[in-house]
């Protein structure tokens, strides 16, 4: 079961469990430009002086999703072609800002993936929208789960004109809807698209129990 507990905490970051959408806004894309390897750190001062080094590292060009700041490191993700994510503490003078494009709609088309869900953005029917479909899964990682037919699934699906680098509507019966107008029991979404990553961040609404889209999504490779 070993390996089960970490593909499962891999799927789904800490930080972002609680589906608490400030950490979408308050998400900072950031460029490792240390020469050598820059190990992860976990935040465990009773086994270490405050930072713990880990085996995983980033190298030198690597782009992380950065949050929040403690004495010199910065709590980061980074998601590797596959969509897996490593999540902990780099060091901050390790980093540097990384501004982005000045531009965002040619960017959120595509497929973009992350552990246990996908989300295809292609041009919208009418003019300026964007078509969001997307899939998720609950415990297709545990092989006990997928023998007795246990694992829960949701969907996405809509059309709205993406705000630059933010996006975001609801699913009504009759079709999309604004962000706002989401019933207390209806699926709602928000999207900030930070090259080479797209962040998610839903209500809980989209899918069975335990099912969610928030996270952060890789583009995947074309063919794939």
């Amino acid at each position: 079961m070993k390996w089960l507990m970490v593909a499962l905490a891999l799927a789904t970051s800490p930080a972002m469990a609680q589906s608490d959408s400030s950490w979408l806004d308050n998400a900072r894309l950031m460029r490792v430009k240390a020469p050598a390897k820059t190990y992860f750190h976990d935040h465990d001062t009773s086994r270490c002086a405050g930072f713990c080094p880990r085996k995983a590292f980033v190298m030198k060009g690597d782009a992380v999703v950065a949050r929040d700041s403690a004495t010199g490191f910065v709590e980061a993700e980074y998601i590797n072609a596959k969509g897996v994510t490593t999540h902990g503490w780099l060091r901050e003078a390790d980093l540097m800002p990384d501004p982005g494009p000045k531009q965002a709609p040619s960017f959120w088309l595509g497929a973009w993936k992350r552990i246990e869900a996908d989300i295809r953005i292609t041009r919208g029917a009418l003019a300026d929208t964007l078509s969001i479909k997307g899939d998720a899964l609950w415990g297709s990682l545990d092989p006990e789960r997928v023998k007795r037919g246990a694992v829960n699934i949701g969907e996405i699906d809509g059309a709205e004109s993406p705000k630059g680098f933010r996006l975001s509507f609801a699913m009504g019966e009759n079709g999309t809807l604004a962000f706002e107008d989401a019933s207390e029991f209806e699926c709602a979404v928000k999207m900030r698209l930070m090259p080479p990553y797209l962040l998610v961040d839903d209500n809980g609404n989209c899918g069975g129990h335990n099912v969610s889209f928030t996270g952060i999504y890789v583009r995947k490779a074309a063919g794939k």
